[in-house]
């Protein structure tokens, strides 16, 4: 297999297309299908040195180049998927934000090959500055205090548990934090020696025993809504212009009072500057400007499209249902306007 693909590397018509890519040029590869799309991608991207995203139209693509790839080029390959484009609740499939959390933080870090489907692409993230920012690098013999590390992991979203049992979750225990990455797929323990990081541990989530040392570990957001704690007052002035423009508009007594509901708890909750519990839906009040998994790629990065025709109409579809459901929601109060028209590129 590694012999088919350097063949396919260094092939010249490979070659030639790598070269266009470089210079920022657009090319167009026809009569591929299945196998031969992976053999092709893999050839083209096996000495890439840059961050790569491949578009597709559907979840089935999406899912057989990822094996695909992953056995061709040997590494880690990861998937964007659509989730919620308006999130009011935790979703109970930690599949979908753990690959889409691995792709962002690989995408910042200027590595990592990513498949996404066009319909994924539709939802509004944070600024990829501010994500990277929000990102560390954990390592043994690192100095850091046990409460600078539960400060850092309560701001980027993490909530503390008695226990840590699910991703998401941190407990500080004097010396020890234990903490749950949602793109890991078992919790760490930090055991501390005063300001210095001891050791570093994977555990079992429901027995809580050891799995082994490791020397260092990536740590990233607990969600896609990043933001500084800092920024919640302002945000909550946006919010609350955004629901009395809203409220005078709307026709039904029981979709004002939907809203007034929803509006008030959250505005009470902002005012405390407590984060947001939904803050993936409140990313428009902090942000001018949604961002797009493609901002997240550098400018010299090449993004491939497979069945460029197929996932342009699954694309354009796609916002015509966003449309359509922001439309609704509107209409009953579970939505305001600046939450759908940040959806809307």
């Amino acid at each position: 297999m590694q012999g088919l693909l350097n063949l396919m590397a260094g092939a010249p018509i490979t070659g030639g297309i790598r070269d266009s890519l470089d210079r920022g040029e657009s090319r167009a590869v026809y009569g591929l299908s299945g196998a031969g799309q992976s053999l092709f991608i893999s050839g083209l991207m096996a000495d890439a040195g840059l961050p790569v995203v491949v578009v597709t139209p559907d979840d089935d693509t999406a899912f057989r180049l990822q094996a695909d790839l992953r056995h061709l080029l040997g590494g880690e390959v990861f998937l964007f998927l659509p989730c919620d484009i308006f999130p009011d609740r935790t979703s109970s499939n930690a599949f979908i934000p753990k690959q889409r959390l691995a792709s962002l933080q690989a995408l910042v870090h200027g590595n990592g090959l990513v498949i996404a489907t066009a319909p994924a692409l539709m939802r509004g993230l944070a600024p990829p500055g501010v994500f990277k920012q929000a990102c560390r690098v954990i390592e043994t013999g690192g100095a850091m205090a046990p409460a600078a590390l539960a400060l850092y992991l309560t701001e980027v979203g993490y909530r503390h548990a008695d226990m840590v049992e699910t991703p998401g979750k941190f407990c500080r225990r004097g010396g020890i934090v234990d903490f749950f990455p949602p793109t890991l797929d078992a919790p760490v323990r930090v055991e501390f020696f005063g300001d210095v990081i001891d050791s570093l541990r994977f555990f079992e989530p429901v027995t809580q025993r050891s799995r082994g040392k490791t020397l260092r570990v990536q740590v990233g957001p607990a969600h896609e809504g990043v933001y500084a704690p800092a920024e919640l007052r302002a945000a909550a002035a946006r919010l609350k212009q955004d629901y009395e423009g809203c409220k005078v508009q709307l026709k039904s007594p029981q979709a004002r009072a939907r809203l007034e509901a929803q509006i008030s708890d959250l505005l009470a909750l902002l005012d405390l500057e407590v984060p947001s519990p939904n803050p993936e839906a409140f990313i428009p009040y902090i942000y001018d400007k949604p961002f797009h998994l493609i901002d997240y790629l550098p400018p010299e990065s090449p993004v491939l499209v497979v069945e460029p025709q197929k996932t342009a109409a699954v694309a354009r579809k796609a916002e015509d249902d966003i449309l359509q459901v922001v439309a609704e929601l509107l209409k009953t109060g579970a939505l305001l306007p600046r939450q759908g028209q940040f959806h809307n590129r």
